[in-house]
């Protein structure tokens, strides 16, 4: 409208132009806003975990079940050939006698 004004033609070519550009801009301007607002948070990686599993010269190989959330380990008396299996889970600080107890 401003162009007809100054210079008496006709802008029907420019108006829708620049109409266009507007209307694209804004509709860039609203995907990226809503892109910023539904984006998936990004997910903290797990903080790594440790644990020891103290042996002895009486302490057996340690095992690990398949998923990795129990560890097993075995301790004897040299004396008289009994011992424990020591179970301990994932998250847990202390290992636990296992189920059965005493090893004969």
């Amino acid at each position: 409208m401003v162009y007809e004004l100054l210079t008496g033609r006709s802008a029907f070519g420019r108006e829708t132009l620049a109409d266009t550009l507007v209307a694209a801009m804004t509709a860039a301007a609203l995907v990226v806003a809503t892109w910023i607002v539904v984006r998936p948070t990004p997910v903290e990686p797990a903080p790594p975990w440790a644990f020891e599993i103290p042996l002895t010269e009486n302490s057996g190989q340690p095992a690990l079940s398949r998923d990795g959330s129990v560890a097993a380990s075995q301790t004897s008396n040299p004396f008289d050939g009994t011992g424990q299996i020591f179970v301990r889970r994932l998250g847990q600080l202390e290992a636990e006698v296992g189920e059965g107890g005493a090893l004969a």
